[in-house]
């Protein structure tokens, strides 16, 4: 999980200290406050704020980097949203959809979703225990992650 991702339409060419904060959220899975990401990067949390005022195209380069990350980690969204449907785990069910329409470019609303000829049913979910329908959620996680 080394690796930062980030996408540059701007062509801003960050600093090695707006780097060492990108990689510290990128590597919590952006689940980390901008104080505690400045903190384990060792920069003062008001530098980070000052760039969005000081750097031409900061904001457009974060933003961007931000929206590759989670572009590229959707699988692991859909696998903790199956788990937390599946298990009754505390979640933001909100939250999490808002992300998957964000972020998912193969995802459709109920309500926008056309079905129409026969439909092939795999699976009768009804009966199935949840450690087998977490395993058709990572299965079907994976099929969409190697497309």
């Amino acid at each position: 999980m080394g690796e930062i991702m980030s996408d540059n339409p701007t062509q801003f060419i960050p600093t090695q200290s707006m780097l060492d904060v990108l990689k510290v959220f990128q590597e919590a899975g952006y689940n980390v406050t901008v104080k505690e990401a400045c903190r384990l990067a060792g920069r003062d949390r008001s530098t980070y704020y000052d760039w969005f005022d000081r750097f031409d195209g900061f904001t457009d380069w974060w933003q961007a980097s931000a929206e590759h990350w989670f572009a590229r980690n959707l699988p692991r969204v859909h696998a903790a949203v199956m788990e937390q449907a599946t298990t009754g785990g505390e979640g933001n069910p909100t939250a999490a959809k808002l992300f998957i329409e964000r972020f998912d470019r193969g995802f459709a609303p109920r309500s926008k979703v056309e079905h129409g000829g026969k439909v092939d049913v795999k699976h009768d979910l009804r009966d199935m225990t949840t450690s087998e329908l977490l395993e058709i959620g990572r299965q079907h996680v994976g099929d969409k992650s190697s497309s």
